[in-house]
């Protein structure tokens, strides 16, 4: 089970995808932290700018939480 802080931010990116660093300033790095060790976001930094995604593993427990009917 995810945090309130990690479902945030995992619905954060659910919608967006991608979210680069400098995006995420205030939003909680042990949250951040919980899902890339949980390997539901990833960290890809092109060009030097870091930047997270969502990876297959977290769009699927998005679509599972929707499909029991939990609260996204």
């Amino acid at each position: 089970m995810l945090s309130e802080s990690e479902l945030k931010l995992l619905r954060l990116f659910a919608q967006k995808h991608v979210i680069r660093a400098c995006e995420l300033k205030g939003n909680g790095s042990a949250a951040l932290n919980l899902l890339l060790e949980k390997g539901l976001i990833t960290k890809v930094s092109p060009l030097g700018e870091t930047t997270y995604a969502i990876t297959q593993k977290g769009l699927k427990l998005i679509q599972e939480m929707k499909e029991n009917g939990e609260e996204i």
